[in-house]
């Protein structure tokens, strides 16, 4: 069932040494049906059962690589490269993207915040230099492996890793793979990977996306807003907030951030941990910006794409001229539905998939208007500080 692509790779970890693969019948035709419903790749795991004792198959996943291949020859199946990666800075429209491109056709194929490339960077940029090193040393090497040189034995667990997650029992998929954040950070062995495959980096007016992770706390009690470490005082930014996480890390790109507009030296006197979560979450975005723009001006087939229009823009120039599908009127159809509703379903997982008679659709409400609208002065103070240039940067650049 491996080697038909009935199964299909869902992780992998080292065992003694050997990295061992896990694989599952994940059913995609569920997030075919309903983008919104399984918007994330382990929304679409967990229903597919595969996260349930018992219900994956393990094998060594260099053996497994080794006899698709011989499968795929024998049958003339030649692998495809990824068709394309999202990049993004959050709460901008990726998972959107995401549910677009799922349903551009039969053939695509779209893993979204899936572990399965940056659990390959993962284990090749330092697991295996550590095997027999101390904990010490390991904390070391996490700390520093963002940025890290790809070796051919990193290149090669990608490309393996991508040809099994781009298996069907019909023939290889075309493969999107829309990341986290926290993969702008490491994007260099990917790329090197891959440098056929063109890319997008999805931004948005920085107002608004400050506002979106303000937002979060805004419905939140005294006592869980003192839980989740929101900051008081009316700022309302969570510790847990994606952009504010990585506070408690200290990386240096982040302090360097901090350093140069000179908030180290006002806020920071004694480290990171008293810089506010809102100045925090601004340097986070700064920084993942500026790798983007980085990335553009050294790598070939980037595309910067703007929140606004999105849905249109990735009709008429992303899909086309970017990512070369030739879309038609069914295709389209399509495309439109999915970009007017919701992309993130509150409806609840469950661990099986049940027949779905209604849909999870939820009609989209454009609200960046409101988020501008509502922002208070400290929040433009900032973003004029810290995010407006780097916006206008990728703006002026943008289709």
């Amino acid at each position: 069932m491996v080697v038909s692509g009935e199964l299909l790779l869902t992780s992998f970890k080292r065992v003694k040494g050997t990295l061992i693969g896990s694989f599952c019948a994940v059913d995609w035709q569920a997030r075919k049906k309903d983008p919104a419903l399984f918007s994330f790749y382990g929304d679409l795991a967990k229903a597919s059962g595969c996260k349930v004792k018992g219900s994956t198959f393990s094998v060594n996943l260099k053996d497994a690589v080794d006899a698709c291949r011989e499968y795929d020859q024998a049958h003339a199946r030649l692998p495809l490269e990824p068709a394309g990666f999202v990049l993004h800075e959050s709460r901008c429209g990726s998972t959107l993207a995401a549910n677009v491109l799922e349903v551009v056709s039969n053939s695509t194929r779209v893993y979204a915040e899936a572990p399965h490339l940056p659990s390959a960077l993962k284990q090749r940029a330092y697991v295996d230099k550590l095997s027999s090193s101390t904990d010490k040393g390991k904390e070391e090497a996490d700390a520093t492996s963002f940025g890290s040189t790809p070796d051919p034995d990193q290149t090669e667990l990608l490309r393996d890793v991508h040809y099994l997650a781009s298996r069907s029992p019909s023939g290889p998929k075309e493969t999107f793979y829309k990341f986290t954040t926290v993969a702008n950070w490491d994007l260099d062995p990917i790329l090197d990977a891959f440098p056929e495959t063109p890319w997008i980096y999805i931004m948005r007016n920085p107002v608004e996306v400050m506002m979106s992770y303000r937002k979060e706390t805004t419905t939140m009690t005294t006592s869980l807003k003192k839980k989740k470490g929101v900051d008081m005082g009316g700022l309302g930014f969570s510790n847990s907030s994606n952009c504010v996480r990585k506070k408690f890390h200290r990386t240096p790109e982040l302090q360097n951030e901090v350093r140069q507009y000179g908030l180290y030296q006002k806020w920071a006197a004694k480290g990171m941990d008293d810089l506010p979560n809102h100045v925090y979450c601004a340097a986070h975005l700064a920084v993942i910006n500026g790798i983007a723009l980085e990335l553009y001006r050294e790598r070939p087939g980037g595309m910067f794409v703007d929140y606004s229009g999105l849905v249109e823009t990735l009709k008429h120039e992303v899909i086309p001229n970017h990512f070369g599908f030739e879309l038609d009127e069914d295709a389209i159809a399509r495309i439109d539905e999915v970009g007017g509703t919701y992309s993130k379903a509150s409806r609840k997982i469950n661990k099986k998939l049940n027949p779905m008679n209604e849909s999870s659709a939820k009609e989209w409400v454009e609200d960046s208007a409101k988020k501008t609208d509502s922002a208070p002065d400290f929040v433009f103070d900032i973003v004029d500080l810290m995010l407006e240039e780097g916006y206008k940067q990728m703006l002026a650049l943008a289709v």
